[in-house]
């Protein structure tokens, strides 16, 4: 097929005219499960069955789209369903084996009927349902298989952990001390996976996991309400392939759940502008944005301040921004979720917690410290590697958004406008800041994956529907294969796995008010693992420990322990576990 005809405009929905007949509705003869896929998910007649839907599928074409993408997985699961779950054998008899065979089959079929129904009743279900399929096998594929990695993430874990050791649930602590860092949402919400998971890795990454996923799906609705529902699938396959984005939605730190929080805060402000029920809701995200990672909420309220100034100030009229609403429905909302857990802190704490909270992991961060000083366009640097080929497509689509704004001017892009405000203000306010790093930039994520997307469909749409469905299949296809051939860029290395293993000998071996030495190790996964109190020790402070005969607990390096038998100081001394080239020694 050719361009299709008519005028487009980038504010307009990226669907196109599809003919529901290139996809009869057959019945299922019972030959193979493979034909029934392909007759009944194949086409858009059941989705045009249904009146509510008629009018925007004839029109759009859309259904033929959604019914491959759901056509895809189901053919995966005729394959992957028949096999065993549990593990276990099938009957040995043939007669047996048979009919388990059969009845997996007809489970399979009935389970399948009961998607294609609820499917039907929303156009957007199967977009959604392969998405979540789609990130959930990269996100949380071996998702606890490695150790905790030094620093944020091992550090998170450990703050969580100590929360159910200490049982206080206002007062965060690390390494047994109080610790003002952070506020606590996350940590609450690990405390609690901790009481069903145990303290494991899989629960220390768990919610970070699954706000990647809630971020890919939120980028999906907020592209359908920007420019069309193709948009919106096309913006949340290059978010789900965005090596940055699946790299920190598998590591247990904050940056990830505060990206879909904001997100999913501006997506709640743009559709309370028509519908005022909305502004509840962008509250609510805005307030857990700051609970979850206090200062970084000033880049969704930046956001919408100006662009809601600058509309009010077009448009003459407060129409889209009435007061009550934007004080009671959103603004007290939001401190109803901020203020308790502060004054609560503040009444506990007082000064000290206003300076070091404050002062210090706010107000100091900005001009560089802990070693983290960059110049301020390290993130271009940072951007060109993470997002890898789509960092080409968001230079081009740069450029021609701003030809649009060149030629016509805002007023006839708000849309664009709005995202390019959401980028602009994010990448400086972090460019700003002196204290730099990489993962510090994933809240951008979102809304480059918005602009490229709205881009790329404009493309589609210029082309007929059978193409525009190649264009969804090879982007499919492409974001599988990048990852895949991207492993080294998202897939955390089980490095950690000896500290692990040795440091979790303390357990054993200890009481709880022994400390533990560590030499030439970062003090997060020993703290984690060990659940004891660390110290971070100097060789020779080592070796006068051992030299003084009291009891001591130490984990460090072979060599060091080598060098320690080659001085004539391990007279009493203990070898407790030992771990690749890592061992935990000491004296009881």
């Amino acid at each position: 097929m050719g361009p299709s005809a008519g005028p487009q405009h980038l504010d307009g929905d990226f669907g196109g005219n599809g003919d529901p007949r290139l996809f009869p509705l057959r019945g299922f003869d019972g030959s193979s499960p493979l034909d029934y896929f392909y007759s009944n998910f194949g086409g858009a007649r059941p989705l045009l069955e249904h009146s509510k839907y008629r009018h925007s599928f004839v029109n759009n074409g859309d259904s033929i789209v959604w019914n491959f993408l759901f056509l895809q997985f189901g053919i995966l699961l005729v394959f992957y369903l028949p096999g065993n779950a549990d593990g276990a054998d099938p009957p040995a008899s043939a007669s047996s084996a048979g009919e388990w065979r059969a009845g997996v089959k007809q489970m399979t079929l009935i389970v399948f009927d009961k998607l294609k129904t609820w499917i039907q009743k929303s156009p957007d279900r199967a977009a959604v349902l392969f998405l979540v399929l789609f990130s959930c096998f990269f996100v949380f594929m071996n998702l606890g298989s490695s150790a905790l990695i030094d620093w944020d993430e091992s550090i998170y874990a450990a703050v969580s952990k100590e929360i159910l050791e200490s049982g206080d649930w206002l007062t965060l602590r690390w390494n047994k001390e109080i610790w003002f860092e952070k506020p606590p949402f996350y940590f609450w919400l690990t405390a609690a996976t901790y009481i069903v998971f145990g303290f494991t890795e899989f629960a220390a990454r768990f919610w970070s996991a699954a706000l990647g996923v809630v971020g890919v799906v939120t980028v999906y609705f907020f592209g359908k309400e920007m420019f069309g529902r193709l948009a919106g699938f096309v913006s949340a396959m290059i978010l789900a392939s965005t090596p940055h984005w699946l790299l920190q939605s598998r590591n247990g730190t904050l940056d990830v759940m505060v990206a879909s929080f904001i997100a999913l805060t501006l997506y709640f402000f743009w559709r309370a502008r028509g519908e005022p029920k909305f502004w509840k809701f962008s509250g609510i995200f805005l307030g857990l944005t700051f609970m979850t990672k206090n200062v970084v909420a000033v880049i969704p309220l930046l956001v919408m301040f100006i662009f809601a100034t600058l509309e009010i100030f077009h448009e003459r009229s407060l129409k889209k921004y009435p007061l009550k609403n934007l004080l009671f429905s959103c603004f007290l909302v939001f401190l109803f979720i901020v203020l308790p857990w502060h004054l609560a802190m503040y009444s506990i704490h007082g000064k000290d917690f206003i300076d070091e909270y404050f002062f210090y992991h706010v107000l100091a961060r900005t001009k560089g410290i802990e070693g983290h000083a960059k110049p301020w366009f390290w993130y271009l640097i940072v951007l060109r590697h993470w997002a890898r080929h789509w960092y080409l497509l968001f230079l081009g689509a740069i450029y021609l958004l701003g030809g649009l704004f060149a030629r016509d001017g805002i007023r006839r892009h708000w849309k664009v406008f709005f995202l390019f405000l959401w980028f602009f203000i994010t990448f400086v306010i972090f460019s700003a800041s002196q204290s730099k790093i990489q993962w510090y930039l994933v809240p951008i994520y979102p809304v480059i994956a918005l602009l490229v997307g709205g881009v790329v469909s404009l493309f589609f749409k210029y082309f007929g529907l059978r193409e525009r469905i190649l264009g969804v299949a090879l982007l499919t296809i492409f974001c599988f294969i990048s990852l895949s051939r991207l492993t080294h860029l998202w897939k955390i290395e089980d490095y950690n796995r000896d500290i692990a293993e040795t440091a979790k000998a303390m357990v054993a071996v200890s009481g709880s008010e022994d400390r533990l030495l560590v030499y030439g190790v970062a003090q997060g996964p020993p703290i984690f693992y060990s659940g004891r109190k660390v110290m971070t020790s100097g060789l020779d402070n080592i070796f006068g420990t051992a030299a003084g005969g009291e009891r001591f607990f130490a984990l460090a390096s072979d060599a060091v322990l080598e060098d320690i038998v080659e001085k004539g100081l391990d007279e009493g001394l203990t070898v407790f576990k030992k771990s690749g080239g890592y061992v935990l020694f000491g004296r009881e």
